[in-house]
């Protein structure tokens, strides 16, 4: 059969129909600017927003209500002979030092266990993760049962051990310890399923190169694993300073605001609660510290970054 020739009118239609280079990636930018939109306004409304409005409360001076005054650089001028934003900081600055590495140790350590090939790992693996699924709320309240003076399970351990009771949450290393055990127990099971996915990265033919040279299980896990694990390592200890230079839920549950231990336990983000909402009438200078603190997690995040280039293995 053959095709009905064309008339010079159709000619001219259809070349009228043919779309212009670019039609298509025009055409698609639509949708996609719907589809992000939603983020897109939660970003600048929540994120870009309120930054720029507490970097503008922080040179201001903010009662609970009516307009805030701007005074420049007088909170940041407070912040510097505030003995209580002082201890803060070391407070903060001593939980991140301690609970930072035993979160990845004991990550690290259940990783391990973890990556171990047997019938029941599935179960271990549920046990294990027990605590990213479980409300902080009620880990932290259940330790503070645990940790009690008066009725605790560990002072009644130590008492049948002939010891005394110790009062964990009002001395320093009672409420370091108790702090650095439940931060660690909360935290420590999702840097576990980072970790295990870096072990199961690793190809087996290292494990059968170093099988063959008689090397030991300890040379495997020194000379291999641990340095192939080390951006894992890396992720896992950043995220977790970030985390811990922002703890106030365990503070807020475990220690009352008359309590002993406050001093030894208050982090910066608790003090900013406080006179942010329990004192209202100090708003700009809560922002001041948020500022403050937001400074301190920046310049040890980028210190981090630029020291890993000292110990952190990439496999090319």
């Amino acid at each position: 059969m053959t095709a009905k020739p064309t008339s010079a009118a159709d000619a001219l239609a259809g070349v009228g129909r043919v779309r212009k280079p670019g039609y298509s990636r025009r055409r698609n930018i639509l949708p996609g600017i719907l589809f992000l939109l939603p983020l897109v306004s939660g970003v600048l409304v929540f994120k870009a927003y309120g930054f720029g409005l507490n970097l503008w409360m922080s040179f201001t001076e903010a009662g609970a209500f009516g307009p805030a005054t701007f005074i420049g650089l007088d909170n940041f001028r407070r912040l510097i002979g505030d003995s209580n934003f002082h201890q803060a900081v070391i407070n903060t600055s001593k939980f991140v030092v301690l609970g930072v590495p035993a979160i990845v140790i004991v990550a690290l350590i259940a990783a391990l266990m973890l990556n171990v090939k047997i019938k029941t790992i599935g179960l271990f693996r549920t046990i294990l993760f027990l605590p990213a699924v479980t409300l902080p709320v009620a880990l932290y309240m259940g330790f503070s049962w645990i940790f009690n003076t008066d009725y605790g399970i560990v002072n009644g351990f130590v008492q049948m051990l002939g010891g005394q009771p110790v009062n964990w949450f009002g001395t320093n290393v009672g409420v370091t310890t108790v702090f650095i055990v439940v931060m660690t127990y909360a935290s420590f099971s999702v840097p576990m399923l980072v970790l295990l996915a870096g072990l199961t990265q690793i190809p087996e033919s290292y494990y059968e190169a170093a099988s063959i040279d008689g090397a030991t299980p300890w040379k495997i896990f020194w000379h291999i694993k641990l340095p192939l694990l080390t951006p894992s390592i890396f992720y896992v200890a950043t995220t977790n300073i970030i985390t811990m230079f922002q703890m106030f839920s365990l503070v807020y549950i475990m220690l009352p605001e008359s309590s002993a231990g406050m001093q030894f336990g208050q982090t910066i983000v608790h003090y900013y609660y406080q006179n942010a909402f329990v004192y209202s009438g100090s708003r700009g200078y809560a922002a001041a510290l948020s500022i403050a603190l937001f400074l301190m997690i920046l310049i040890i995040t980028g210190i981090t970054f630029r020291l890993q280039k000292y110990w952190v293995t990439y496999d090319k």
